[in-house]
This record gives structure tokens, C-alpha cells and sequence, in this order.
């Protein structure tokens, strides 16, 4: 931009203050040169001697001139390409959305109903998705930096914690939180590796679409006694008064899987949400379903997150017990004398866990159980421990579950528990 200004004042003149939040002051303003001119959303930089809200703003502007969509406004004015010397007192101007934030519009003209909510929060998506095309994830988004419009659209405001790409001061660093207090999540914690990651404000958009429809913020993705956010009574109450039984279902099925505290388990996509959203005004309201729409609902669940992340977890606890099994018969093969082993396997897809009890019959003697193998997911890794009398459950091999390298070391530990149990049995 040319011959940024020092102050905003050298341009503008304000028309009223706006209050502001915690990054900033708003005002609206009109050129100082042409007193007829549109009014436009001024916004200086409240903490000016701190390098981190000065990059902050560098973003935000940055984010700005990228995106060119309906829903976000245009930036008009900035001086931000001097953020790094700090004589210049940062500014921005874009232009200015009549209307109230969500949270004042929910608490003016009550909750949405499921039709509006649903439009809505599609309208949202849309601007989410131009921003995810545009490689920038907002990081941000709460009811207070959404702008309900004359329209009854939503804008889109604040893009002080996005992450952009293409700009210079986007890093976060491991030990720096971001979030809000509308929705906190996992992924933006201070020691998270994970805060630029779009599936954050896929979650967001759900948290909204939550908050449309209750007035609720969904706070935290499981509360202390492990419910997610619509499971909680007051929000399930006020969910069940909006909707009908059926809607209510599909509703419920969207929460489901967009509140998982596994990033990997939630909605992966803001495609992946649309389409949940648009299933639950689009169901049969008869009580007959057709064969097509049976196939298409059992399709859908099978894609679920939950249920891919499920069938996903059950192959690899298997592929680790089958792993086991198979360095039992090497280890077998190389024994003398007549052995027979027989395996009994239960498996908890949902405490994410597989267990093998291994019976030996060798030189005619039976020991039933003489061997148990257990095989966990516990976040990212497979975790492999073996008991049996007077020793219990030692962890002998771990690796990534999400691509399991089974080396020697794990082929040589199993075949040297098979030949201490027949040292045992002499």
C-alpha cells in the first residue's frame, strides 16, 4: 500500500465508537476528504508495543486482501506493512456491516429455527470453505465475530489468529494457546503441535450451528462427566423443544461426530458437514424407507468418522494379534516334539484394546492360558505387553498406529516368551 499513515486520524474521521475487545477499538469513520463518503469499520490495535498483536494485525490484513467473498468485507485502508517499527500506531479499515453480532442477534430475536439455523450455518460454510480454499483457517470463529447482516446472512469478522500460508508471521509456536472461551479445543492448546490444522474451524462451525438452535455455547467437547456438548441436559432440552423427533435425530447424529475430542474422529471436511446439515431437512417424513434410502443411510453411517476411525482401529488391533500369532508358528516350527497351540481372541473396539490367552499342549501336558498378549491404542501408538504366572503385563514393544512397523526386535521378544514357557514346562 502507498505512503502507509502513521496515524488513522490522517485519513479518517470518526462518526462513534464501537467499544471494542481485547485485540482492539472499533469506530466507524468516513474519509476526512470527502465528508459524503460511506461509512466505513475502523479498527486500532489496543496493545501497540506488543510484537505478537502487531503480527496478529499484519495477519488479519494479510487474510483480508487474500479472500474475496461474500461474507467477508473488503479490506479499504491499513498501515500494517510497518508493523514491525513501532512509531506507526496499527490500524485497518474495511468496510462496514450494519447489523449485530450472533450473540446480540440471539439474544434480541430468541433462537433460530431449525430451517434458518440450517441456512445459516450453510451460508457460514460457504465462507469457511472459500477461506479453506484460499489456505487460511480463521481459528477464531464464536458468535461474537460473526455479523448477522440486514440479509439475516452471516459475515464473517476478526481474523487475528488465523493462519495464513502465504504470510509472513503466521507461525505459532509450541507453548502459545489460541482459541476462545466459546469453544475450546484440543488442538489449540499451548503444547499442541496441530493449530493450523482447517478441521478446527470445521468444529467451530458446528459449535455455532449448535448455538443458533440453543443460545448455548458449547464450551468444552466433554464435560466432567464425559458428556459432549448436546448430550448436557440444558442444551438437550432446548434442542428437543426445536425440533421434531426426526429432525432431532439428524441433529443429533451431526453433534455426534462434529464434538469428538479426536480431531481424527470428527467431521473432516466443511463438505463432510454440509452434507450432514442438509440431510436433516431431507429425510422421508413416512415411517417407509426404500431400499435405495436404506443403502444410502447404511453408506453414510459406514463414512461416518467415528465408524471409519472404529473399523480402522479393530484392523489394527487384529493385524497386531495376527502379527503375534505368526511369531508363535515360526517359534514352533524350530521347537522339537509335538506342541499345539490354540488362541482365544477378545477384542473392545471401543476401549481400543485386543487380548489373545494362548493354551500349549506339549509332550502331552496341557497349559490353558499360559500366555496372554495385549495389544492397546493409546493415542497415536500400538502398545504390546504379555503376562503370565508371576509376571503382569509388561510392555515389551510399542509403535505408530497409524503405519505399524512390526521390526525384530517385537519378531524376537514373542518367540523368546514361546521358548520361556517351554524352559518353564521341563
Amino acid at each position: 500500500m502507498d505512503n502507509p499513515t502513521k496515524k488513522w486520524s490522517d485519513k479518517w474521521i470518526s462518526d462513534g465508537d464501537l467499544g471494542g475487545g481485547g485485540q482492539g477499538d472499533a469506530k466507524v469513520v468516513h474519509e476526512k476528504s470527502d465528508p459524503q463518503s460511506v461509512q466505513r469499520f475502523l479498527k486500532i490495535l489496543k496493545h501497540q508495543n506488543d510484537d505478537s498483536r502487531r503480527s496478529r494485525m499484519y495477519r488479519e490484513v494479510a487474510a483480508y486482501r487474500t479472500l474475496r467473498c461474500v461474507g467477508i468485507p473488503q479490506l479499504i485502508d491499513s498501515n500494517v506493512e510497518m508493523y514491525a517499527d513501532k512509531n506507526y500506531k496499527l490500524y485497518l479499515v474495511t468496510e462496514f456491516v450494519t447489523g449485530h453480532t450472533l450473540d446480540v442477534h440471539i439474544e434480541f430475536n430468541g433462537c433460530m429455527t431449525i430451517a434458518a439455523a440450517c441456512l445459516f450455518i450453510n451460508k457460514l460454510m460457504d465462507i469457511v470453505e472459500h477461506c479453506h480454499s484460499n489456505q487460511i483457517v480463521h481459528r477464531d470463529i464464536k458468535p461474537q465475530n460473526i455479523i448477522v447482516s440486514d440479509e439475516a446472512l452471516p459475515v464473517l469478522v476478526d481474523f487475528g489468529l488465523s493462519f495464513n500460508e502465504d504470510a509472513e508471521g503466521s507461525e505459532t509456536k509450541i507453548g502459545e494457546e489460541l482459541g476462545n472461551r466459546f469453544l475450546r479445543l484440543p488442538e489449540l492448546s499451548s503444547q499442541s503441535a496441530f493449530k493450523r490444522d482447517s478441521r478446527t474451524d470445521v468444529t467451530f462451525c458446528s459449535g455455532i450451528f449448535l448455538y443458533c438452535l440453543t443460545g448455548i455455547d458449547p464450551a468444552v467437547l466433554t464435560d466432567g462427566s464425559g458428556n459432549l456438548p448436546h448430550q448436557r441436559s440444558v442444551i438437550r432440552t432446548a434442542l428437543e423443544n426445536c425440533c421434531t423427533p426426526q429432525e432431532l435425530s439428524e441433529v443429533l447424529h451431526v453433534f455426534d461426530h462434529a464434538f469428538q475430542n479426536d480431531i481424527n474422529r470428527r467431521w473432516q471436511s466443511i463438505e463432510n458437514l454440509r452434507d450432514a446439515v442438509s440431510s436433516i431437512q431431507s429425510t422421508d417424513a413416512s415411517q417407509y424407507k426404500s431400499l435405495v434410502q436404506l443403502r444410502k443411510e447404511l453408506d453414510a453411517y459406514r463414512r461416518a468418522p467415528d465408524n471409519v476411525y472404529k473399523l480402522d482401529a479393530r484392523e489394527k488391533l487384529v493385524r497386531g494379534l495376527e502379527m503375534i500369532s505368526t511369531c508363535m508358528r515360526h517359534a514352533k516350527s524350530q521347537a522339537t516334539g509335538s506342541i499345539d497351540i490354540q488362541t482365544d481372541y477378545d477384542i473392545d473396539v471401543a476401549a481400543g484394546i485386543a487380548k489373545n490367552s494362548l493354551a500349549l499342549t506339549w509332550q502331552r501336558q496341557v497349559k490353558s492360558g499360559f500366555i496372554r498378549y495385549v495389544v492397546r491404542i493409546i493415542g497415536n501408538e500400538l502398545i504390546f505387553s504379555y503376562s503370565y504366572a508371576g509376571v503382569n503385563d509388561v510392555v515389551f514393544f510399542r509403535c505408530l498406529s497409524s503405519n505399524p512397523s512390526y521390526t525384530s526386535e517385537f519378531e524376537n521378544e514373542v518367540e523368546r516368551q514361546f521358548f520361556v514357557q517351554l524352559e518353564c514346562e521341563r
